[in-house]
């Protein structure tokens, strides 16, 4: 989904692509009752968060994308040698895509409360509204 959402958007820094991760996953769920990505996401102050993400960003980088640093951040594009979608059938194709149309265009700001907006992190903001801690508890996952 990574080299997707790159091959799509051209270039992402690393708090949008979570947050497209993470929608594109809990759409996969609604729809298919199965993850695209495998990913655990814990509650971190910016919302949903994949902790294995810088991990497996090393493993495709300089190869299916290219990590690109500036001052205030790092940024996700295309690699040498991307393999787009070879993975996935035609249905999670489908939900990428939808996924990029609706939510490629948003700024990070948008992208949060898009994600505070599913099911999942309702429960969790309505668990921290009654006074629980809920930071580094899972959102979605693990799978």
């Amino acid at each position: 989904a990574i080299v997707f959402f790159v091959e799509c958007l051209a270039k992402l820094n690393r708090f949008k692509l979570t947050k497209l991760l993470y929608m594109a996953d809990v759409r996969a769920l609604e729809a298919f009752n199965v993850s695209i990505t495998k990913a655990l996401y814990i509650r971190q102050v910016d919302g949903p968060w994949p902790p294995d993400i810088n991990k497996v960003l090393r493993r495709l980088d300089r190869h299916d994308i290219a990590l690109k640093y500036s001052k205030e951040n790092q940024y996700i594009v295309k690699g040498p040698c991307p393999k787009l979608g070879l993975e996935f059938q035609e249905r999670e194709l489908e939900l990428l895509l939808d996924i990029v149309h609706k939510f490629g265009d948003f700024n990070n700001s948008q992208l949060k409360i898009a994600a505070y907006k599913t099911r999942q992190m309702q429960t969790i903001l309505k668990d921290e509204k009654m006074g629980k801690n809920c930071l580094n508890k899972p959102v979605l996952g693990p799978f």
